[in-house]
């Protein structure tokens, strides 16, 4: 009985642990290597985002195969930096992570202006709106008084009312 329990755990693999290729191991290598360089480009001053994509030389071991090196990026920034200081520095960050790669591909690009933003409280919101904003809330503000002033009066009329 122990037999047939053993050969079929043999069988349906339910026993071995899952073996990862060179190849799986050098991707992932690249993956997490490609988030820690996209990291890096986006804490450059004036940018929005940044996203590194790296692959390194790998030759198969098993198969014989090889692929070349390739590294990309693209930094989107502010449309007010300076985009070549960036661009060179986004082309050292890159050389430094990987230094293999002889002609990596990195895009800067300006994203959409942003609005300019005030601070009407707790709230922000775009400069233009300021105004209406502040109207708005005094305007509140003004009716909660009045339909304070009215309740109060209200309940001095019934306290006036009961006392006789």
């Amino acid at each position: 009985m122990l037999r047939v329990a053993v050969v079929a755990c043999v069988l349906a693999g339910a026993c071995a642990p899952v073996v990862d290729t060179p190849e799986t191991r050098a991707r992932a290598a690249d993956v997490a290597d490609g988030d820690r360089l996209g990291a890096q480009l986006a804490a450059l001053p004036g940018a929005w985002s940044a996203h590194a994509t790296l692959h390194r030389a790998f030759r198969d071991p098993l198969t014989g195969q090889s692929s070349p090196a390739a590294a990309s990026a693209l930094i989107v920034v502010e449309a007010t930096a300076d985009r070549t200081e960036l661009q060179r520095a986004a082309d050292v960050l890159v050389h430094a992570a990987a230094p293999d790669i002889v002609a990596p591909a990195v895009i800067v690009v300006a994203g959409a202006p942003r609005p300019e933003l005030a601070s009407v409280g707790p709230f922000r919101v775009a400069r233009g709106s300021r105004g209406l904003l502040v109207a708005t809330l005094a305007a509140g503000l003004v009716a909660i008084a009045g339909l304070a002033i009215a309740l109060a009066r209200v309940l001095q009329r019934q306290r006036g009312t009961s006392a006789q």
